[in-house]
């Protein structure tokens, strides 16, 4: 099974893919937002989105749940791109799920709490990767991928002994 993860932003978005089989690294990356042209980047992440899921042909797109902030113009901004991504998964053929950082983070660390440099680590260690672009968000895009594919492996065994 082939997992696409997307941590989306207003800054900056990120992807990741991975194979459930043996946790293989497809392919990752940022898409920058321009945030005073939210309209079109929109477009743009939906476009962006689409090309990648035909490149990769993903199984599960895994987005992360927008978190309530303190300014829900933000949280809005953040809603209309997972809109978006949801959209261009559906379109793929892809099974599409959202899951919510607490999860994300308590898949990966073990610890729901855990700092964006402690995903990092066990990103690259769960991945067998040596180095990962310096912004947050493509670390965070895998551990959504990464949440994902544990979540369908959890699942798979308890349908096993059920």
């Amino acid at each position: 099974m082939k997992v696409m993860g997307v941590d989306p932003g207003l800054v900056r978005a990120g992807y990741g893919l991975i194979k459930s089989e043996n946790l293989e690294v497809l392919d990752f990356g940022i898409w920058k937002i321009k945030k005073a042209e939210l309209p079109q980047e929109i477009k743009n992440i939906y476009k962006k989105a689409k090309e990648i899921i035909k490149i990769y042909h993903p199984d599960v797109l895994a987005i992360e749940e927008p978190f309530l902030s303190k300014n829900p113009r933000l949280a809005l901004d953040i809603g209309k791109i997972v809109g978006a991504l949801i959209l261009s998964g559906l379109e793929g053929n892809c099974k599409v799920e959202t899951y919510p950082i607490l999860k994300i983070k308590e898949a990966v660390t073990g610890y729901g709490r855990a700092s964006k440099e402690q995903i990092r680590e066990m990103v690259k260690k769960i991945l067998n990767i040596d180095k990962l672009p310096s912004y947050f968000d493509v670390s965070d895009a895998l551990g959504v991928a990464i949440c994902s594919v544990f979540h369908y492996q959890w699942r798979e065994k308890i349908d096993r002994i059920s």
